[in-house]
């Protein structure tokens, strides 16, 4: 350190860089990319968000408060001038507060002309009744009755799309695409309970497009604003949906990972001040951690540009892990100053009696966090990435910045008295040492029974592979999504079905036939919509051709005409109506309803893609009636019927990912067994011996955790699976440093004595570290730190406990 002053400021001029690179990061909310690749379910999901991107929709729901005396005409009103308000605005292409003109248009100008031609077999026979002379004459003088009466200009253009009456057997499909209720007097969509209306908003581009969540977020509070201006009376907006989501999300999470670092770092510096009995090294080792992950975030914004939920927790990570070799290093140092060392002499004779250890553990842990590129799980791989790159530059950083900001301002020779903290932990260690080492054979025995125990209860543990636990607690839009559930039955458990063809009427005669298949027909609650249910085409349209055509006598239809004139109604505004029932009775084909006419919810079950139309059979099924997504029955059917399709399902998701997570979990376990194997054996150039001992400590700490997370019904989730494993490369730091330490020790015993108290206190601040994720709003992440600082704790206790009681029956064996 011969230059240390230059070398500070080349340090600080580039963290400083650094840190304004690292802010343009971007966080990626999106917890569908925590998918794995290459996996049925979840690849069948992540194909069915990018071909129809459904989570763009936005919901409103406009409520008011109970008893508060707004009337439902009101409630209907803001909801209705909410969404005339929306719809100017630059970033929303629609919005609809209930049924709209174009939903009128498409069903009595298209769709109920053409009501024949969506019957099904069962009610074909009614039709032919229908038709007999008698019948038409009944149903025209009916409809001249009804006329009459004050609801008479409501049904009239109903009797013109209709006016055999086929409606009243298709009212469950007719219902639209919404599913929603719609109050007959005001059109608007209303709760069950009438104080809560519906708005339903589509943004111009795909979640994630530019700043669109922003933009999109900035309109719709501009238009509450507007509305609560016209609307007297107290209301409340609850805005749910993907590009707010994303907004959302990111807000929170930016949060959480400062509070995450600020808790993390401000925990660790407390413990190293209160260790090294001052600031000067403490500040030194906290500040070469920093800029070793601001240097982290800098890379990862010039080579990918963003960072997953997942990835963010590499901040915390980094901070517990990344100070541990400057522990040992610092007080290594301290040591050599206090035995008069110069401090350039002191930081060279430092690095010497404690560099092998430190690079021994930093690659050990390195490699581990490698491993995680072999996973499924793309932001595992980018954690692994991140965590292994923080580590090399932290110790870079630790060597440079760490190094020159120790030596400057070091007096000439050491002047200190150790800490109450200090004096605290090196008596228990080396009590706690010497009294495994005295007792051997009862501490080998405890530990054997112990461990046997544990085993025994491994089978218990559970996995949580819910993609919820990766959403922030108490996020905004909970209450909204509540409403959405309780209140219009949005967002219950759905599972969408996607059949790809060449053409359109192909798609749409293979997604009647999903629904044909999957129908239980008896399932309360159950709901399904498909494109195919009003749009009848290709075979299924020959096929019904020539059952309309046997059905509908040419005659009937010219009765059907004759009665129409004989209660003095003109025929043109029939035309529609006659003229299908006309060519079906003459054996001729319907024209096809044109796309351009096709309502916006209709449009959303079909996507064109280069020469392949692709057609959704949505499914709402009651919460909890399929858990694990498409029943197996049902599975079965479509396999045999429509083979080669999508399921998409959350739940299925989730069901596949117990799966996955067991899988990887094994294949992770037995890779890093590898790696660290093989690491620590090169370290002590391929001695056995001291290799199955400093592995020994992390084995046992690491069953032991999984017990106690077993016992204790703590559930793994896909963070802490993926963070169990690497506790290979971090527990193993203990071992590492108490066998390297022998070096320049007499035995075992009295080298964790020296190492131990570094070892307690990097077993604290990799804890503290872990444990800072419990300042995020992530379920996940906060379980999995609380894991893993456990563990590390867990490995600590085997390394003071074990490697003695062990080095002392080996001494005694040997002796005699």
């Amino acid at each position: 350190m011969g230059r240390p002053f230059l070398i500070l400021a080349v340090a600080l001029l580039v963290t400083a860089a650094s840190l304004f690179a690292a802010g343009e990061l971007r966080i990626e909310t999106n917890v569908f990319d925590l998918l794995p690749r290459g996996y049925p379910a979840s690849d069948d999901f992540r194909f069915f968000l990018e071909t129809f991107g459904l989570v763009d929709r936005v919901f409103v729901v406009v409520s008011t408060p109970a008893g508060d005396g707004t009337d439902v005409d009101a409630l209907a009103e803001a909801a209705c001038l909410l969404a005339k308000e929306l719809i100017v605005m630059q970033p929303i292409a629609a919005a609809r507060c209930g049924a709209t003109d174009e939903d009128e248009e498409f069903l009595l100008g298209w769709l109920l002309p053409r009501a024949p031609l969506l019957l099904n077999e069962e009610q074909i026979p009614d039709l032919a009744r229908r038709l007999a002379p008698g019948a038409l004459q009944t149903r025209v003088a009916d409809m001249k009755r009804r006329l009459a009466s004050p609801l008479g200009g409501f049904e009239a253009r109903l009797f013109r799309a209709d006016p055999l009456g086929i409606t009243e057997f298709l009212q469950d499909r007719l219902t639209g695409g919404n599913a929603l209720e719609v109050d007959p007097l005001s059109g608007a969509f209303l709760s069950r309970s009438r104080q809560h209306a519906l708005v339903i908003i589509e943004p111009r581009t795909q979640e994630g497009a530019g700043d669109l969540g922003q933009a999109l977020a900035a309109a719709i509070e501009d238009g509450f604003a507007k509305t609560r201006r016209q609307i007297p009376g107290e209301l409340q907006f609850d805005a749910v949906g993907g590009p707010l989501y994303a907004v959302q999300d990111e807000a929170i999470l930016r949060g959480a990972a400062v509070r995450a670092v600020a808790g993390s770092s401000a925990g660790i510096l407390l413990l190293l001040v209160l260790y090294f009995h001052g600031v000067r090294i403490p500040v030194a080792l906290l500040a070469s951690v920093v800029a070793g992950v601001a240097w982290t975030a800098a890379l990862t914004r010039f080579v990918t540009g963003e960072i997953t939920v997942i990835g963010l927790a590499f901040g915390s990570v980094l901070v517990g892990l990344g100070v541990d070799y400057g522990i040992h290093g610092g007080a290594a140092y301290r040591r050599s100053l206090d035995s008069g060392a110069d401090p350039s002499d002191a930081l060279r004779e430092a690095l010497a009696r404690t560099g092998p250890a430190i690079l021994a553990s930093a690659a050990t842990t390195a490699v581990v966090f490698l491993i995680l590129a072999i996973w499924s799980f793309g932001p595992m791989r980018e954690l692994g990435q991140l965590v292994s790159t923080g580590i090399v530059l932290i110790l870079v950083s630790t060597a440079t910045l760490g190094a020159a900001l120790a030596v400057i301002g070091s007096p000439a020779r050491g002047n200190r008295r150790d800490g109450i903290l200090s004096l605290a932990v090196s008596r228990v260690v080396s009590r706690l040492a010497h009294f495994s080492a005295r007792h051997a054979g009862a501490v080998v025995v405890i530990v054997v029974i112990v461990t046997a125990l544990a085993i025994r209860e491994l089978p218990g543990i559970d996995l949580d592979a819910g993609l919820d636990l990766f959403r922030p607690i108490d996020h905004p839009a909970l209450r909204g999504e509540t409403l959405l559930a309780e209140e219009f039955s949005i967002g219950m458990d759905t599972t969408d079905i996607v059949v790809s063809a060449a053409s359109l009427p192909e798609a749409l005669d293979r997604a009647a036939a999903v629904r044909a298949a999957v129908d239980p027909g008896d399932q309360p609650g159950l709901r399904m919509i498909s494109a195919a249910d009003f749009l009848v085409e290709g075979e299924r349209l020959a096929a019904r051709r020539r059952v309309l055509e046997q059905t509908i006598d040419p005659a009937a239809v010219a009765g059907l005409r004759d009665a129409l004139l004989a209660q003095g109604f003109r025929l043109e505004p029939f035309r529609p109506a006659l003229q299908l029932l006309d060519d079906l009775a003459h054996g001729r084909a319907p024209g096809s309803i044109p796309p351009d006419v096709w309502p916006d919810w209709l449009a959303q079950l079909i996507r064109e893609e280069q020469r392949t139309v692709h057609a959704s059979v949505h499914i709402e099924s009651p919460a909890g009636a399929w858990p694990e997504g498409l029943p197996a029955e049902a599975a079965r059917r479509l396999q045999e019927s429509v083979p080669e399709v999508t399921v998409a399902s959350a739940l299925r998701v989730a069901s596949e990912l117990h799966t996955v997570l067991d899988d990887e979990f094994r294949r992770l376990i037995f890779w890093c067994l590898l790696a660290v194997g093989l690491t620590v054996l090169l370290s002590f150039r391929m001695n056995p011996t001291r290799s199955l001992l400093s592995l020994l400590p992390v084995a046992l700490g690491s069953v032991w955790l999984l017990a106690t997370c077993a016992v204790t019904d703590i559930p793994l989730n896909l963070f802490s699976v993926a963070a169990a494993p690497l506790l290979l490369g971090i527990g193993i730091d203990d071992g590492l440093h108490a066998l390297h330490g022998m070096k320049s020790s007499t035995s075992l015993v009295d080298s964790i004595s020296h190492a131990g108290p570094a070892m307690t206190i990097t077993t604290l601040t990799t804890s503290i570290g872990f444990g800072g994720l419990m300042f995020t709003d992530i379920p996940a992440l906060r379980l999995g730190g609380t894991v893993i600082a456990l563990g590390t704790i867990l490995c600590l206790v085997a390394t003071l406990t074990v490697l003695p009681a062990l080095d002392s029956l080996l001494l005694r064996r040997r002796g005699n």
